[in-house]
């Protein structure tokens, strides 16, 4: 066993820490016995939950079979010899997945409160749609950067329309 020397005093371990004048310190300030950070361990417990709790939730469970599926379709399909029922099959099973991987980010939010959750969700909705026409454009060889510039402050003008007047509505009907 290693002792570690500190102003004339021989410890026994090697992260000691000594108060001055051969005194060894108290026993609170020795870094081998010091509690975990509560923060961090109350983050680390409340995504050990999330984890959980999503591997057990059927979103989860969906987002993974679509995913498979996707990879099947994807992988065995050559686009250039099949018929068009093939690609718009494969569009649809790609705008669901993106659909379901994002209200599956969007249950990230739940923990934070109900606003933050509905808003959480209703962001990822908006942002799968945009994801979604992009890459229907792309694939039929349509998209241009006019799109782009034109969609995405759209999505985020009816976001934020759509949102307000939610507001609002809920501030109307409140006594």
């Amino acid at each position: 066993m290693e002792r570690s020397v500190c102003c004339g005093y021989q410890a026994p371990n090697s992260l000691f820490i000594c108060g001055g004048f051969g005194t060894p310190a108290p026993s609170y300030l020795k870094f081998r016995h010091a509690p975990k950070p509560l923060l961090r361990y109350a983050v680390y417990q409340s995504m050990k939950q999330t984890l959980h709790a999503t591997a057990r939730n059927r979103r989860f469970q969906v987002c993974a079979a679509l995913i498979a599926a996707d990879c099947l379709v994807f992988g065995t399909v050559n686009p250039q010899h099949t018929s068009a029922l093939w690609l718009i099959a494969g569009y649809i099973m790609l705008a669901m997945t993106v659909f379901a991987l994002s209200g599956l980010t969007a249950n990230v939010f739940r923990s934070y409160g109900a606003t933050a959750h509905a808003l959480s969700r209703r962001a990822a909705r908006y942002g799968a749609t945009a994801l979604v026409i992009l890459v229907g454009l792309q694939s039929v060889g349509q998209l241009t950067v006019k799109d782009v510039v034109t969609l995405l402050p759209l999505v985020v003008g009816v976001y934020l329309y759509i949102g307000y007047g939610k507001k609002t509505a809920a501030k109307q009907t409140a006594p």
